[in-house]
């Protein structure tokens, strides 16, 4: 037996579908993450934040009215199959975290000497500011 949901309203762009129970449930928390991964695909929507037993869904109002957004994500969620958690979160996480970063704005051009970063090697190294202000090296980035 499928567990009860509530899909409600949380401001004007964004729905929140959650169980009604009080308990965690593994196989509901496996369709959560099935869900999150359909809907990233979906024309309209626009984030999706996976919770323990819920899904907080964003969407674009001007594409898609809320009343649609939400019988969309009543029609996917009654479609979704268990996904084992196995690499979802790291893809998830990983597109969430390339955003952001792509989102920061770069440090000023005129850097303290010995404040750059080197790519390249011998005469083809391109000296250009670090984006991580206290080192010298970007070689995490």
């Amino acid at each position: 037996m499928r567990e009860p949901i509530t899909i409600s309203f949380s401001g004007g762009s964004a729905l929140l579908l959650q169980s009604n129970s009080t308990r965690f449930d593994e196989q509901f928390q496996k369709r959560v993450w099935s869900l999150a991964n359909d809907l990233n695909t979906v024309d309209g929507f626009t984030e999706t934040v996976p919770g323990m037993n819920n899904i907080l869904v964003l969407f674009d109002h001007d594409r898609l009215p809320p009343e649609e957004a939400r019988r969309q994500l009543a029609e996917r969620w009654s479609k979704a199959q268990p996904l084992p958690r196995r690499g979802f979160m790291r893809r998830h996480c990983r597109k969430r975290l390339i955003s952001v970063w792509r989102s920061m704005p770069l440090p000023p051009l005129s850097m303290p000497p010995g404040r750059h970063c080197s790519s390249g090697s011998g005469a083809a190294t391109v000296r250009r500011p670090c984006r991580r202000m206290a080192s010298t090296s970007c070689r995490m980035w």
